[in-house]
């Protein structure tokens, strides 16, 4: 089976400090995420920087970036999903020979890590996150640019900040 590849621009395309044409300057990830069907897409988020002014900002694409936590090779939803059956009692061997039937390879410590990951983001203080990501904003911008999502995650409602 060949694996799909999407590529994923910046959701800007001009600076904005000074309204030039932001212009491709590397890849910033290109990985194999796998996806709770067992599907595996190569995601390839390209990174852009202004060529007008001194800003040192390399732009991304922010839907890339929520299609998997940094660092990892799994979709949020599969993370999410491995984090709901080990609430249930699943065993890591269980979790594993299930994502297997999945055409998924993962390891027994990988759910570890995933799971603590997963629980990191859920008590993570998000109106403190809000409230940076806002004054970061206003500080090098002088504008709002924030990119805000809510999520249900089994009984919680998270916003997730950009």
């Amino acid at each position: 089976m060949k694996d799909i590849c999407k590529v994923y621009k910046p959701e800007i395309l001009t600076c904005p400090i000074c309204g030039s044409k932001l212009a491709y300057c590397y890849t910033v990830s290109n990985k194999l995420v796998y996806f709770t069907s067992g599907k595996r897409i190569r995601i390839k988020n390209l990174g852009y920087k202004c060529s007008g002014c001194d800003c040192d900002t390399t732009f991304v694409s922010q839907t890339a970036n929520k299609l998997c936590f940094k660092g990892y090779s799994y979709s949020v939803k599969l993370v999410a999903t491995i984090a709901l059956m080990k609430e249930e009692g699943r065993s890591r061997d269980y979790i594993c020979d299930y994502l297997y039937n999945k055409g998924i390879e993962i390891s027994d410590r990988n759910i570890g890590n995933l799971c603590n990951k997963f629980n990191e983001f859920l008590n993570l203080d998000y109106l403190k996150n809000i409230k940076e990501a806002y004054q970061q904003m206003m500080d090098k911008y002088n504008t709002l640019r924030l990119s805000i999502d809510f999520r249900k995650v089994m009984d919680d409602t998270v916003v997730v900040v950009y």
